[in-house]
């Protein structure tokens, strides 16, 4: 019988623990509000369809996952409102902008979830949209709709946050 020396167990232990938990996933939504038109995105961890439609949210979305923890090549990515708009922006920490936000008037800055920070084989990138009409912003993968079909209702200024794998 193969023996590991204790050391080299010890060591893959952690490694896996490590993995474990870098590696937890939580599926993400989107939940519109048909008053406000606002589309909003949240991780299964703040609360399922009833909280949201106790807020007269509706039309629950699956996006994509994220990860619960932060680790390895991972961006933090928080929600914020911006109160004259009445609308809730998802961004990353790494967006330009993000140091100023709170200067153009967001509040209630929020974590959510981690995100891969960059490309890579496997993975799709994430874009906010803003509809000027609606004055909301929307967080899509690229593989949910085409940038014609986005423009054609209306959306513009497309702005790269983050990554996501290939679902």
């Amino acid at each position: 019988m193969f023996t590991f020396p204790k050391t080299t167990l010890i060591l893959f232990c952690c490694l896996l623990s490590i993995q474990l938990s870098w590696g937890q996933r939580v599926p993400v939504y989107r939940f519109f509000h048909p008053q406000e038109k606002d589309w909003v995105t949240l991780p299964k961890t703040h609360g399922g369809y009833a909280k949201m439609a106790s807020f007269g949210y509706e039309k629950k979305e699956f996006l994509f996952y994220a990860f619960a923890e932060a680790g390895g090549d991972l961006v933090e990515v928080f929600r914020l409102y911006q109160p004259e708009d009445q609308d809730w922006i998802t961004v990353s920490e790494e967006y330009e902008g993000f140091d100023q936000m709170e200067g153009w008037g967001y509040k209630f800055k929020e974590p959510l979830f981690y995100a891969y920070r960059g490309p890579a084989p496997g993975r799709v990138a994430v874009y906010n949209w803003w509809h000027p009409g609606d004055r909301d912003w929307v967080l899509l993968p690229e593989t949910r709709y085409t940038d014609a079909q986005l423009t054609d209702w209306g959306y513009e200024h497309k702005r790269l946050e983050f990554y996501v794998d290939a679902q």
